[in-house]
């Protein structure tokens, strides 16, 4: 299992109502079909930063393709007036996922929104999650409805712990249970910490063929007295906690602890697939000297 970095700050507003769409979809579709294999390809071969990023991007693709195809087939079963209500709700959709995502309403763009959005791991997952949950609505789409009653809320998919603090050094993690999740379903999480204005922290993703691959544990620590976050694997640091090597937070805010999740987050905590310890258990690693752990 491998991580990417990511510093985001936090965007409000979201993005445009979509113009007269009954000669086009709501979702541009992009030329991905004939990467798709040299995108697995890469994943495989390599456990390098940029191949996990590159998997991410093609996981966002996808959905996207793939909810574009979903949307016009239901449009050509639909009445007028049908329609009509389909794109009202797709469109009170978008809103929603760009609020709740915090994405910017402001490119137009659509190459470049893919790209202003991959530059924060945090949205990607975010997009992925709601994109996905979106395409199974449509497939099962009633048009006796006068709404979707589906509940975008996140709290099904991220954690936000109770405690927050904003001096100190801090430190939790993450159990992630590869195998299991695995033979199971394909997923992205992110783990670190999040203020009002920004989150910061590390992509963890799960595919298909990591079915023999153990249990990982994500460490998290980070010091609100310097402005610093540190990640480690499995016992090895990624960024040795003190040094000046790690990942920079905005001085004088409150931070929780963040663990956000492509797929039902509740759904993987409740098999045991993935277990969030802020201190309420024994750690699996040592606390770095001079931290202690999230939850006292």
């Amino acid at each position: 299992m491998v991580y990417f970095t990511c510093v985001s700050e936090n965007t409000t507003g979201s993005r445009a109502e979509v113009q007269n769409d009954s000669m086009k979809p709501l979702f541009a579709l992009l030329a991905f079909g004939a990467l798709g294999s040299a995108f697995a390809a890469s994943c495989e071969a390599s456990s390098s930063d940029a191949a996990w990023k590159t998997c991410l991007a093609s996981e966002l693709r996808s959905s996207d393709a793939l909810i574009n195809s979903e949307y016009q087939k239901l449009l050509k079963t639909l009445s007028t007036a049908q329609q009509n209500t389909l794109r009202s709700e797709q469109r009170q959709w978008l809103k929603t996922r760009d609020q709740s995502c915090k994405l910017d309403s402001k490119e137009t763009n659509r190459e470049k929104w893919f790209q202003k959005i991959l530059k924060d791991p945090y949205q990607t997952v975010c997009v992925v999650r709601f994109t996905d949950a979106r395409i199974e609505e449509l497939k099962t789409y009633n048009p006796r409805q006068d709404l979707i009653a589906e509940n975008y809320s996140a709290d099904d998919y991220e954690f936000y712990s109770s405690q927050q603090y904003s001096k100190g050094k801090y430190y939790f993690e993450v159990e992630v249970n590869t195998p299991q999740i695995a033979r199971k379903q394909e997923v992205s999480l992110y783990i670190g910490v999040a203020s009002d204005h920004m989150q910061s922290g590390w992509t963890v993703n799960v595919r298909k063929y990591m079915t023999q691959d153990r249990k990982n544990i994500v460490g998290i620590a980070f010091d609100l007295d310097n402005g610093k976050i540190y990640t480690m694997q499995d016992g090895i640091w990624r960024d040795e906690p003190g040094g000046n090597t790690g990942l920079d937070l905005k001085l004088g805010q409150p931070y929780h602890a963040l663990v956000s999740s492509s797929v039902s987050l509740k759904g993987l905590q409740n098999q045991k697939w993935v277990r969030i310890n802020l201190g309420q258990e024994k750690f699996n690693y040592a606390i770095p000297k001079g931290y202690k752990a999230f939850s006292k």
